[in-house]
């Protein structure tokens, strides 16, 4: 089933699209069509012509992207990717200039941000990170020191990305950071790797210190969270979405700054489908004391997780509901954690206590919980 998704998606036209006319100015961007040649530059040069008011557009070729790029502060634009944009596999060139997110030690390739921006991709523009270059790299290894994203929304505020591809991102595809009132819809996401190595964090989307954003229609094949909320994440709507392989939808980790207040509320989930998920919806809490440091120890962090409503999940994973709480038993959990649950119209009400289950109500339902 999935090869065969995979194959009808692939069935793209972009040659059918037809521009609309306008009066804003238009940045049509060149391509070199070498590997050697970077085509970030001209990139950068079209957005800094036409990014304020203008439409920016990508013609249907490939983009070899081999340097990082920064295109925030755009203001009423829009944006046309008709092609593939193509990074490079120089892995020491990407560790060694990535440019930092401000969360763990997390980093990115390309910071997207501004105001009433549309980036229409219409199913067809594509994202290749060269991701298996980097599977292999790191082999498994964990949050790996400047391993970047793939695309990182920062300050995006009442704008649309619509009609995207992202085959085999670097890390995680889409980290949003610091956005307001954005609608992601029609997204396709296939980071898996191709032989024995596994494709480690490669999280569709992550949203951190973000607001009002929508994931609508969303296929995701991935070795890690489908789609996950992390710290300061309110009001995130998930639906209509199609899952394969991965985690299923992250509340987190959070609390794992000491002292550092966090939340994540109001995250509403439906109709979502799921094929050979781990989970449905997990959460994960670190505990009151705190051992290590970010990115894969810490903990002692404050604050809490609310109002939780999801229903319409069905499909193939292995547990509808897990709460893991990240670090030692003897350690104190950090988190209180109140929420209300719903799958077909059954309401769960939970409380819980940092990956400690204190009291669960379940009216009749066809599901379990754990």
């Amino acid at each position: 089933m999935l090869s065969a998704l995979f194959q009808v998606l692939l069935l793209c036209t972009p040659f059918l699209i037809s521009l609309p006319l306008s009066s804003a100015e238009t940045c049509t961007i060149d391509y070199s069509g070498d590997a050697s040649i970077d085509d970030a530059p001209a990139v950068l040069d079209a957005f800094d012509r036409c990014g304020n008011g203008g439409v920016i557009v990508f013609q249907n070729s490939t983009y070899h992207i081999n340097s990082v790029m920064n295109t925030t502060g755009l203001q009423d634009v829009v944006v046309q990717l008709q092609g593939t944009l193509l990074w490079s596999d120089d892995i020491d060139y990407w560790l060694d200039n990535s440019m930092p997110i401000g969360y763990q030690n997390q980093s990115t390739v390309w910071f997207f941000g501004g105001d009433n921006v549309t980036f229409e991709g219409y199913g067809c523009g594509t994202f290749d990170g060269n991701g298996q270059a980097w599977y292999n790299f790191v082999n498994g290894q964990s949050n790996y020191p400047n391993r970047p994203h793939a695309f990182t929304p920062w300050y995006l505020t009442n704008s649309e990305v619509t009609g995207l591809r992202f085959v085999q991102s670097q890390m995680w595809t889409m980290s949003i950071l610091h956005s307001d009132s954005v609608l992601f819809q029609n997204i396709y996401v296939n980071s898996t790797s191709s032989n024995r190595t596994p494709a480690r964090n490669t999280d569709g989307a992550d949203t951190i210190f973000s607001s009002n954003i929508h994931f609508d229609q969303w296929t995701v094949a991935n070795g890690d969270d489908s789609i996950s909320m992390k710290a300061n994440s309110t009001d995130i709507t998930i639906t209509n979405c199609t899952f394969y392989r991965g985690l299923g939808i992250a509340i987190g980790s959070i609390g794992q700054y000491k002292d550092v207040y966090e939340t994540i509320e109001n995250i509403y989930a439906e109709n979502i489908q799921y094929y050979d998920t781990r989970h449905a919806a997990y959460f994960k809490t670190w505990t009151g004391d705190q051992v290590g440091y970010p990115p894969n120890g810490g903990g002692g962090g404050l604050g809490g997780t609310y109002t939780l409503p999801m229903q319409g999940l069905w499909g193939e994973t292995q547990l509808m509901i897990h709460i893991i709480r990240l670090e030692y038993d003897f350690h104190e959990p950090a988190w209180l954690i109140h929420g209300r649950i719903c799958f077909y119209q059954s309401m769960y009400n939970i409380l819980w206590h940092s990956g400690e289950l204190l009291r669960l109500e379940i009216p009749d339902s066809r599901y379990y919980v754990v």
